[in-house]
This record gives structure tokens, C-alpha cells and sequence, in this order.
């Protein structure tokens, strides 16, 4: 998609993000995802911005498979 300043690949951000998402392991905080996936993404087209307005870190707990087994 074409967009104010540049390309834009739908969906580069959201599943890097997710990426970061997945590997939460309780110690990082999301400011710290967010660039990273930033970072990871495959285009340097586009740059995904971030605002911070609480002085508190988000700090996500690791995953838990919540799959069912037999």
C-alpha cells in the first residue's frame, strides 16, 4: 500500500510484533518489543511509531500453551 511518505507492507509490523509477543519472558518490557520488532521487520520503509504517556513499564508474562492434551 501506498502511503503518505513511502511503501507500506500490510501486515510487516503486526507479525513482528507478534513475534516479540510470543517470546515474552517476563523480564522485558513492551517499549523494548516494540523496537524490536521494529527492528526485525523485513522492509526499512516504514517506521512504526510509539507513544509513551505512563511512567510505568508493561511487562508481559511468558506465553502458556493452554492446548488441551487427550
Amino acid at each position: 500500500a501506498t502511503v503518505t511518505g513511502g511503501l507500506a507492507i500490510r501486515g510487516a509490523f503486526t507479525g513482528a510484533l507478534a513475534d516479540q509477543i510470543r517470546a515474552a519472558d517476563g523480564r522485558t518490557d513492551i517499549y523494548t518489543m516494540f523496537n524490536r520488532a521494529v527492528d526485525n521487520m523485513n522492509t526499512h520503509e516504514q517506521r512504526p511509531e510509539m507513544r509513551i504517556t505512563t511512567q510505568k513499564a508493561l511487562i508481559l508474562p511468558p506465553a502458556v500453551n493452554n492446548t488441551a492434551s487427550g
